[in-house]
């Protein structure tokens, strides 16, 4: 297994778009399904929180600005006919229009946070602490984590885990992020840094059809996902070494970078091989 770190122009990995599908899907937003997912006005006052901001129209603002540092084209790129221009707008417009009151306690007390994610609401980081440096999924687990693209303000990042295994090494995720899902129910199985199981999906029924979801998602503490799929059946589980070419659908793990003084300081591109 050989690690390559790359500092790379944000463009460099740019391909020609797939055609948008005639019958495009209709997004459903939501929290994240998996243990840490928040609710959208508790996602909201959690960046507010970290932004130090107390009008939640700037947070609104902040958050499209940085979804917006991707171009139409570079979206698309990565986007297999399922992320477009619409679908951007969509996310945007959800986001401008989402009808939440400004609460600096609301993450404090836990309200919309799991019981999980109450726990690990705490955990925050920013690129040049050894937790970023050590154990974010990029570097701890890179064939589960894929950059497949990166800005000054955000990172894509595709999620897979192999048929009937375990992702290669427990891991952390400090940013703020949400999910960009096509893809179905499937097997996994969730385990957290005390060694139980967080999360436990059944496995794929063979008819449930992809759907397009946008979960908020906060940030996440040593953890680890088993794929209790025998095989790669069940959409929404792109491999790696094809990715963002993800013709059976994708899980992307879109991360915010909420701090220009600590973020800004260089890209972290991950590749494995």
């Amino acid at each position: 297994l050989v690690l390559s770190l790359l500092v790379l122009a944000t463009g460099a990995l740019a391909k020609p778009a797939l055609r948008a599908r005639d019958d495009a899907p209709v997004p459903q937003f939501s929290a994240d399904r998996y243990p840490t997912g928040v609710d959208g006005c508790a996602w909201l006052n959690w960046i507010a929180d970290r932004t130090h901001e107390n009008d939640l129209t700037v947070v609104k603002a902040g958050i499209n600005t940085r979804i917006n540092s991707m171009s139409t084209s570079e979206w698309e790129g990565i986007g297999n006919g399922i992320i477009t221009s619409d679908l951007i707008t969509t996310i945007n417009e959800y986001i401008t229009g989402m009808e939440c009151e400004r609460d600096a306690t609301m993450v404090a007390r836990c309200e919309g946070l799991s019981d999980v994610g109450c726990q690990f609401k705490d955990f925050a980081s920013d690129d040049s602490t050894v937790i970023f440096n050590k154990t974010d999924g990029a570097v701890a687990s890179p064939p589960n984590h894929k950059v497949v693209f990166e800005t000054d303000e955000i990172r894509v990042i595709d999620v897979y885990c192999p048929p009937s295994s375990l992702e290669l090494a427990f891991h952390t995720h400090t940013r703020l992020s949400f999910w960009i899902s096509w893809g179905t129910s499937r097997g996994e199985r969730y385990w957290g840094y005390n060694g139980t199981a967080l999360f436990d999906d059944d496995l794929w029924d063979g008819k449930e059809g992809n759907s397009l979801k946008v979960m908020w998602n906060g940030p996440e503490w040593f953890h680890m996902i088993e794929e209790k799929e025998t095989d790669n059946l069940a959409p929404g589980n792109c491999d790696s070494d094809l990715a963002p070419e993800c013709s059976n659908g994708f899980k992307y793990r879109v991360e915010l970078k909420l701090d220009d003084a600590l973020e800004h300081h260089g890209y972290s591109w991950v590749r494995y091989q």
